[in-house]
C-alpha cells in the first residue's frame, strides 16, 4: 500500500474513534438529569445530613455562608468541598443499563446504602434519597432510591463518607507561651497541680496543690514552650478511644483563653483531644473584690474557635507527648 493510502486509511480510523467518542459524550450529557429538582434548589440548601450504617455527619451553612460539620463541634469545611458535592449531586444522570444486565433490587441494601437529606434554612426537607454502589458497576455507577420510589441506575454519582476527619479542616489547637498565665495540671489518679505568674516575662509559681503531684519547675516551662509548636502525626474521631484517667493540661492566657488538653495512651501512642472557653481574667491589682477585666471579644471568638476541635482526637509525635504531658510525670 502506497504511503498516501496508509495516511487515509489511519486518518479514517482516527475519524471513526472521535465519532464514538463525541457520541458517548453527547449520550451522557443530554441523559436525564436523576434529581432535576436540585439545579433550582442549590442556593436553598443549608444543611445537609448523610447517614451510613450506624453513622451520621450533618453539615449547615452558618449566617456568613460557611458551611461547619454540625456533628462534629461546628468545624469548619474544608474548601469547596460541600459545594462540590452538591454540584455533583445535581449533575447525577440516569444511565443506560445493558441489555443482559440483571433486573435492579426492588429496594436498597439498608447496610450499605448512604441516607442523604437535604434542607433549608428552617428545616424544611428539599430532597431525601439513598446512594448505593455494587460491585461490578462502572466508575462513578450507583442505585438511587428517593423517598418512596424505586432504584434507578445513575452515574457520576460521588463518592460518599461519613468521617468527620474527611470532611473538615482540623488543626491542633496552639498557643504562644508567652501568652500563658496558669497552667493546671492533673495526673490520671485526679491529683492536681496550679501554677500562676504575674507576667510573661515571670516565672511560674505553684499556688496550689496536691503535695504528692509529681511536678518540676523546669518540666512546668516545658510544657507551656510545647504548647506553641504541637503538631499532629495523624487525626481520628475522638469518641472512638476511651478518655477515662486521662491525663490533663489546662492553660489559661492572660487575656482569657482556657485550652484544656486530655492525653490518653492506645497502646504506645498518645493521642490529645482538646476544649475551649473564654475565662475573662481577674481585674489589674487595686480593683474590687472579685472584679474582673472588661470582657475580651477578640479572646472570645478565639476559644470559640479552638472549640471546634473538641469532636477529634490528634496523635502526638512521642517526643512533644513526653514533653507536654511529662510534667504529671506521665
Amino acid at each position: 500500500m502506497r504511503p498516501v493510502w496508509k495516511g487515509l486509511a489511519l486518518a479514517g480510523v482516527i475519524a471513526g474513534l472521535i465519532v464514538a467518542a463525541v457520541a458517548l459524550v453527547r449520550q451522557d450529557v443530554f441523559a436525564e438529569r436523576a434529581l432535576p429538582a436540585l439545579e433550582t434548589q442549590r442556593d436553598q440548601i443549608t444543611r445537609i445530613t448523610i447517614r451510613h450504617q450506624q453513622n451520621t455527619i450533618g453539615f449547615r451553612k452558618d449566617q456568613e455562608g460557611v458551611w461547619l460539620v454540625s456533628t462534629a463541634g461546628d468545624a469548619p469545611v474544608r474548601p469547596k468541598l460541600i459545594e462540590t458535592l452538591i454540584d455533583d449531586l445535581a449533575d447525577m444522570r440516569v444511565a443506560k443499563r445493558d441489555e443482559n444486565a440483571p433486573p435492579l433490587p426492588a429496594r436498597l441494601d439498608g447496610a450499605s446504602a448512604y441516607a442523604i437529606a437535604l434542607a433549608d434554612g428552617e428545616g424544611k426537607g428539599l430532597a431525601l434519597f439513598a446512594l448505593q454502589r455494587e460491585d461490578g458497576m462502572k466508575d462513578g455507577q450507583a442505585l438511587l432510591a428517593e423517598e418512596g420510589g424505586a432504584p434507578r441506575l445513575v452515574s457520576h454519582a460521588p463518592a460518599l463518607t461519613v468521617a468527620a476527619e474527611d470532611w473538615a479542616e482540623v488543626a491542633l489547637p496552639t498557643l504562644s507561651p508567652e501568652r500563658v498565665r496558669i497552667l493546671r495540671v492533673m495526673t490520671p489518679d485526679a491529683r492536681l497541680a496550679t501554677f500562676e505568674r504575674a507576667d510573661a516575662r515571670s516565672d511560674f509559681r505553684r499556688v496550689e496543690a496536691d503535695a504528692g503531684v509529681p511536678v518540676e519547675a523546669g518540666a512546668v516551662r516545658e510544657a507551656v514552650e510545647t504548647l506553641g509548636s504541637l503538631r499532629s502525626e495523624k487525626v481520628r474521631a475522638a469518641n472512638q478511644l476511651a478518655w477515662g484517667g486521662a491525663t490533663m493540661v489546662l492553660a489559661e492566657t492572660f487575656d482569657g483563653v482556657a485550652l484544656t488538653l486530655l492525653g490518653a495512651r492506645d497502646g504506645a501512642n498518645t493521642w490529645v483531644r482538646v476544649n475551649a472557653h473564654y475565662q475573662a481574667p481577674p481585674a489589674p491589682e487595686g480593683a474590687a473584690d472579685e472584679a474582673q477585666a472588661e470582657p475580651n471579644g477578640k479572646a472570645a471568638a478565639e476559644a470559640e474557635k479552638l472549640n471546634r476541635m473538641r469532636a477529634f482526637a490528634f496523635l502526638l509525635p512521642p517526643e512533644t507527648a513526653a514533653r507536654l504531658f511529662g510534667v504529671t510525670g506521665s
